[in-house]
This record gives C-alpha cells, sequence and structure tokens, in this order.
C-alpha cells in the first residue's frame, strides 16, 4: 500500500493543494431553547443553560485567536463587497455555538505539523525551506469561506505548518475570505449566491414522491425527539431543518462524549447519519459538478502554471482551502474517490483531500518538465490513494465539470432562492 505519509520513491513533489474540513466546532445553535414566543420550562431552561456553559468552556482564548489572527490575517477575496467583514463577524453571533473548539484547534494544528513532515521535514526534495518555510513571495495560498470556524482552522493549519519563528514572519500568508463574486468553494453560500439554481433545484427535489416518503419515515423520530428538545417544536422549521438540527447535536455531543436525553444514544446519530447520507450524497450525485467547478479549475491552473514555469516564485507551492464537510462530500464525488452512496461515512471534522502535483525525477532530469506526461496527482483522502497521470486527472476533470457553469447557474426566475437547510454545516 502506498505510504501517504511520505513522497513515492521516484517522483519529485512539485506542488500540494489541501482541501480541509473545518476542526471540532459546537453545536450551531442551543436546541433546548424554545422556539420563538414560547417560554423554555423550568427543565428545558436548566438544560439550555448548562449547554451553552460547556460549550463556552471549550473556547479558545480570545488570545490564541487574536495571535493566529496577526499571524495570518484575514483578506476579503472580493474588495468590492463593503459588507464582507460584516458577514465573517456575523458568524459568531451565536457565541458559543457554530464556532472552533479549543479541540478543534489543536486537530487542524496537527494537520498543518503533518503536512510539514511530509512535505518539509522528510522529504529530500522539499517542497519549502526549513527555514523560513512561508516568507516567500507566493508560497503559500489559503482561502477561506466566511466563516469564523472555517477561517480559525485555516489560520491553525498554516501555523502548523510554517512554523513561524520570528516576528519578520507574521503576516507572511494572509487568509484570503470569500463573500461576493469571490465564492468558489463548494458549500451552500455558493450555491446561493454563485449558483442559486442548484437550490431551487434542491428545493424541488423536497417535492419528489421519495422525499415526502422519507419525511414519512422520519416523522415519528422527529416526534420523540421533540419531547427531549425544545427547538424541534418551531412551526417555523422544516422537517429536513429539523432533521439535520437533531443530527448536529448529536454528532458533537457523541464527539465530545456528552450525554444525550434519555433513550437516546449512538443508535440515535446512526440512524440519523443515515439519513443524512442518502439525503445529501444523492443530491451530490447529480449536482456536484456545477459545485465543484470554479475550484477544479482554480487547481488546474495552478497546477498548469507549476508545470510549465517551474522556476516562477510566484505559483504557491501549498495551497489550502477552507470549508465545511458540504465542500468535502461534492469533491469527493468529483474526483470519483468516493462513489456517492448512502454506505460512505460522513466526512468527519478535520477531514481533507490531499492533491499532490508530482514528477518522474527521470523527467527531471532530462528537463522536461512541461511534458505532462511525466507529471503525476496523488490524491490521498483518509486511508484511500490514487495515483493518476496528469493527462488521466484532466481528463477525469474534464468528465466530471460542468461545461457551461455560467448558463447551468442563471437564475431567471424573481423568487430569491433560500437556503433550504438553513445553516447546519
Amino acid at each position: 500500500m502506498d505510504n501517504q505519509d511520505c513522497i513515492p520513491a521516484g517522483y519529485r513533489l512539485l506542488q500540494a493543494h489541501l482541501i480541509l474540513r473545518h476542526g471540532d466546532r459546537a453545536p450551531t445553535a442551543n436546541i433546548y431553547d424554545a422556539p420563538h414566543g414560547e417560554a423554555n420550562g423550568i427543565t428545558a431552561h436548566t438544560k439550555a443553560k448548562a449547554e451553552s456553559s460547556y460549550w463556552t468552556a471549550q473556547m479558545p482564548s480570545p488570545l490564541t485567536l487574536s495571535s493566529l489572527s496577526t499571524m495570518f490575517p484575514v483578506h476579503f477575496l472580493d474588495q468590492h463587497d463593503e459588507h464582507a467583514a460584516e458577514k465573517l463577524q456575523k458568524t459568531s453571533a451565536n457565541y458559543p455555538f457554530g464556532l472552533l473548539t479549543r479541540r478543534g484547534l489543536h486537530g487542524t494544528f496537527s494537520i498543518g505539523q503533518t503536512l510539514r513532515a511530509i512535505y518539509i521535514d522528510n522529504n529530500d526534495n522539499s517542497l519549502l525551506p526549513k527555514d523560513g518555510t512561508c516568507t516567500g513571495e507566493g508560497a503559500v495560498a489559503a482561502r477561506s469561506t466566511a466563516m469564523k470556524r472555517t477561517v480559525e482552522s485555516c489560520q491553525s493549519v498554516l501555523h502548523g505548518f510554517c512554523r513561524p519563528r520570528s516576528m519578520l514572519e507574521q503576516g507572511a500568508v494572509q487568509v484570503g475570505v470569500e463573500t461576493g463574486t469571490a465564492l468558489e468553494l463548494a458549500n451552500f453560500g455558493f450555491m446561493r449566491e454563485r449558483c442559486p439554481s442548484l437550490i431551487k433545484k434542491w428545493q424541488a427535489s423536497m417535492a419528489t414522491e421519495h422525499a415526502q416518503q422519507v419525511e414519512r419515515e422520519t416523522t415519528p423520530l422527529v416526534e420523540e425527539l421533540q419531547q427531549h428538545y425544545p427547538m424541534l417544536r418551531s412551526t417555523g422549521m422544516s422537517h429536513t431543518s429539523k432533521l439535520l438540527k437533531a443530527f448536529d447535536h448529536f454528532k458533537t455531543h457523541s464527539a465530545h462524549d456528552l450525554a444525550t436525553a434519555k433513550g437516546t444514544g449512538e443508535h440515535t446519530l446512526h440512524t440519523l447519519k443515515l439519513w443524512a447520507q442518502g439525503h445529501f450524497w444523492r443530491l451530490y450525485a447529480a449536482q456536484h459538478a456545477a459545485q465543484t467547478t470554479l475550484m477544479c479549475r482554480r487547481i488546474l491552473d495552478r497546477m498548469d502554471r507549476r508545470l510549465n514555469d517551474p522556476m516562477n516564485t510566484k505559483v504557491p507551492r501549498l495551497c489550502i482551502y477552507s470549508g465545511h464537510d458540504t465542500t468535502i462530500m461534492p469533491t469527493l464525488a468529483t474526483l470519483m474517490l468516493v462513489v456517492p452512496t448512502p454506505e460512505q461515512e460522513w466526512p468527519p471534522y478535520g477531514a481533507h483531500v490531499r492533491l499532490e502535483l508530482l514528477q518522474k525525477e527521470a523527467s527531471i532530469a532530462k528537463q522536461t518538465t512541461e511534458d505532462e506526461d511525466s507529471a503525476y496527482v496523488r490524491i490521498v483522502y483518509q486511508d484511500r490513494t490514487i495515483l493518476r497521470s496528469m493527462n488521466e486527472f484532466k481528463a477525469m476533470l474534464g468528465s466530471q465539470q460542468s461545461t457551461s457553469f455560467e448558463v447551468e447557474c442563471q437564475d431567471h426566475q424573481d423568487s430569491i432562492a433560500l437556503n433550504p437547510f438553513q445553516d447546519n454545516r
């Protein structure tokens, strides 16, 4: 089996791309809070306070986050979006809910350390120098969705990888945050802003007989959970959103070994996970191409630039894309690394895809770096590894990408394409 922790013998690493799901986080909401307009009972109120207290205690210190932002400051990619900073700040308005935990910071920092061990410390042909790893012009490029947890995850990976040793290295790498016209990473925000037609297709899919049958089958579970979790009694929340809120509660609590309502547990999480896998994978199987097209275009462009002009110091050596499970899942489908079926595992916190641009050392000796037949791409995800020639990789993406993204994503209707799942990433 290919050793994922080192570059294959006979190859030299030219460039690496990391597509990341953020680290461990708090639930997106306090599920013990009563629906709007209702008063919490004494028991629910007590549980809501305990829930909030626990997750508040899991938050990183403000000093830690401030230090990360100093080392790797935020840069908004759409310079014409006057509300970009406000959009990012709003994602922490429900503090501590939806935010990265200390465990999430540690986990993503470890990912950065692992990448450094593979690409810098344990490689004779290092991707970047050991000293001042990230200070060179264009050495590392990083972009993130406009969410606090993805930005902080990206900064933490950079901290582990760059290993800054002096004040001179602070600010060497900026985290480009996507808003407005700069959105490229697959997630609900991307669909809503750049491809609203996909949102409407998802909404339409909920009216199918299959979707209605799934709702009928899961209604008893929702009704049972409503007895324990006041938020799920909301009349303004869709059936799908209730299931997602419940799934979110159970997976975050399971990650921290926290108790759930009496009579529920891992079996409930398993049931919710099967529902979520079936629901999302079924849709990604049909729609992933449009969602990943812009990100894959950027990746291919950077690979081509690295191959065609290997001495160009402005071409990044490491590229980080920090997103969500809703970024990883369509990416797996596009890369044909995981066939999107309900049986596949849900991407865990910190799940990431590595795309490594390699070249045969014999070709380097002959100075044939422009020859794509000598270039390869290694795709790594969890315990899966695939090595494809550059030509095969391009052909695979070409068969999976949307060739008419702009046309496909046009929305000729006047109605607003709302996110049917709320923010559960």
